[in-house]
């Protein structure tokens, strides 16, 4: 005679702990963005925020499931609920919501309720989808970082995931060209020195010099203010008529009439 192993897995407990670890994760991750802060999984690992019977790389990806499993579902959502409305009756909602509720309890067997689902994937698709259209996610070359957009831009999202990933002359030729492109303005070489570059002088000397001798960045270039203050653009955006006017503008003429 069968009988079933006592180690067998409660896959109904263990996505509720799941699911509850992953809005706990959410959560942390608008936390973290609230205070200027990328979230990676290292986070989640330190934290012990993963239910004990899985690793952090595994709730990792329990993470990316849960914000593809919620986008679908707001899809599928959008795109059947004005087909859905076109295609009902006007009924009496009392009576109608007794006979369902009438057919589905002799439709479902007594002991279906106390069923286990036969796999984790099973036992978290009953379970809501997790609120999560404000979550976003930056692939780096060794680990992902998330954020929330409902409480950092996605333009400081991506500098601070240049500053993660330590790339200074990727970091330094991106900000420059944002800069130009999107104000449009020179950027003065103080920027890259506050959060979340956190650069030295030194470092933005470098990474300028790397500029000038690789080659590989052609429309970057530099201009300086008369007081000394020394600006980057990109001619991709700006002329360097322009860029030295707006330079001059920022830390010379706008001082002196305020």
């Amino acid at each position: 005679m069968e009988t079933q192993s006592a180690e067998a897995p409660n896959y109904k407990q263990q996505a509720e702990e799941l699911h509850a670890a992953l809005g706990a994760a959410l959560e942390n991750i608008r936390s973290q963005s609230c205070d200027s802060a990328l979230v990676t999984p290292e986070r989640w690992n330190a934290t012990g925020m993963a239910p004990a019977w899985m690793d952090v790389e595994a709730f990792t990806d329990a993470v990316r499931d849960a914000l593809a499993k919620f986008h679908a579902s707001s899809s599928e959502h959008d795109c059947g609920a004005t087909s859905g409305a076109e295609q009902i009756e006007p009924t009496n909602e009392a009576e109608a919501a007794t006979e369902t509720s009438s057919d589905e309890e002799e439709a479902i067997p007594a002991s279906a309720s106390s069923e286990q689902p036969a796999s984790l994937d099973e036992a978290l698709a009953a379970l809501p989808a997790i609120p999560c259209a404000d979550i976003c996610v930056l692939e780096g070359k060794s680990t992902t970082y998330f954020y929330s957009n409902a409480y950092m831009t996605d333009a400081y999202a991506n500098w601070a995931f240049l500053a993660q990933e330590d790339d200074k002359v990727q970091t330094f030729v991106s900000v420059v060209r944002e800069d130009s492109r999107v104000y449009p303005r020179p950027m003065v070489y103080r920027s890259l020195l506050n959060p979340p570059f956190r650069m030295t002088e030194d470092e933005v000397l470098q990474c300028w010099q790397t500029v000038q001798e690789t080659g590989k960045f052609p429309d970057i270039e530099s201009c300086e203010a008369s007081n000394g203050d020394v600006y980057f653009f990109s001619t991709d955006y700006l002329s360097p008529r322009y860029a030295q006017s707006l330079a001059e503008y920022e830390s010379v003429e706008r001082l002196a009439n305020p």
